[in-house]
This record gives structure tokens, C-alpha cells and sequence, in this order.
């Protein structure tokens, strides 16, 4: 399977993003001095939340953003969407947006 078939959207890239992070950090955590391990645990486990929180904030003031070319039936639905000309968007029936 290729890797540009499995990434469709930003939500795709943020989660590889995280979990390359999380799992590299905890790699390193035995390897840190007892003094800085706390610290270092504590950025662990704000770091996941933090990002969360951000892809929440620009989901709710930008959410067109998220939305791929290939998530939509025909080219340009996506420019109406990019262009703010979209009033409702529907979802059909194939998992694809339609206007």
C-alpha cells in the first residue's frame, strides 16, 4: 500500500506527527537523568493534549481547511468551498462532499 494512498487529510499527518514524537520521547525517557524525568514526563503527557486542543481551535474557526480536493466529488466543489461560496455541504452517499 502506498503511503500517498493512506494520507487523505491534515487530521492524518497530525496523528503520524504525534505518534512519532511519543514514541521517540518514551524511547528516550530511561536514558535522562532522575531529576529531568519528571519534567520530561510531565511535557509527555501536556505535549498530546496541547495538540489536541490546537487541532480542535482550528477545526472551529477554519474547518474547510481539513477538507482534501480528493474528499469531494468533482474539482470544483473544492473551489467553491476555498472561495467561501459553499451555503450547506452534504454528504453523499459514496463518502464523497457534493454541494
Amino acid at each position: 500500500m502506498a503511503i500517498s494512498a493512506t494520507i487523505k487529510n491534515p487530521l492524518t499527518i497530525i496523528a503520524i506527527f504525534a505518534g512519532i514524537v511519543e514514541v521517540g520521547s518514551t524511547t528516550v525517557l530511561p536514558f535522562l537523568e532522575p531529576d529531568v524525568q519528571s519534567v520530561y514526563v510531565w511535557f509527555l503527557m501536556i505535549f498530546p493534549t496541547l495538540l489536541v486542543g490546537a487541532f480542535f481551535v482550528t477545526l472551529n474557526r477554519n474547518h474547510k481547511v481539513l477538507y482534501a480536493p480528493s474528499d469531494f466529488k468533482n474539482d470544483s466543489d473544492f473551489v467553491k468551498l476555498a472561495d467561501n461560496k459553499v451555503e450547506n455541504l452534504k454528504v453523499s452517499g459514496s463518502n464523497k462532499f457534493s454541494v
